[in-house]
């Protein structure tokens, strides 16, 4: 995420004078996404410390963990995009019927 970050933003002071609006919006949507990814990431440990603590109550929420993925893959395919970027998640049922 941050590599994402400091990669759109060098490309930027590289390559602004070249670029158009639309690419310059583009470019910014998408440090904007890995910046709001990363602050997620850095919160996560700040709020199981204080559930540790019981200074906050857990309330467990369900989310769609592909489109979670999906939005990460995103993010990084564009921070790489002259690499190729494979996902070998398997899919939901082979997860339900794995053996414990």
């Amino acid at each position: 995420m941050f590599n994402s970050i400091l990669g759109f933003t060098q490309m930027l002071v590289e390559e602004l004078p070249s670029l158009r609006l639309d690419e310059v919006q583009k470019m910014a949507l998408t440090m904007r996404k890995s910046a709001t990814n990363l602050y997620g990431m850095l919160e996560n440990p700040l709020e199981w410390s204080c559930l540790e603590r019981g200074l906050i109550i857990c309330e467990p929420t369900s989310f769609l963990l592909m489109t979670k993925i999906s939005e990460n893959m995103i993010s990084a395919a564009e921070s790489v995009k002259k690499k190729t970027l494979i996902s070998s998640i398997p899919s939901l049922e082979t997860w339900l019927f794995l053996p414990m």
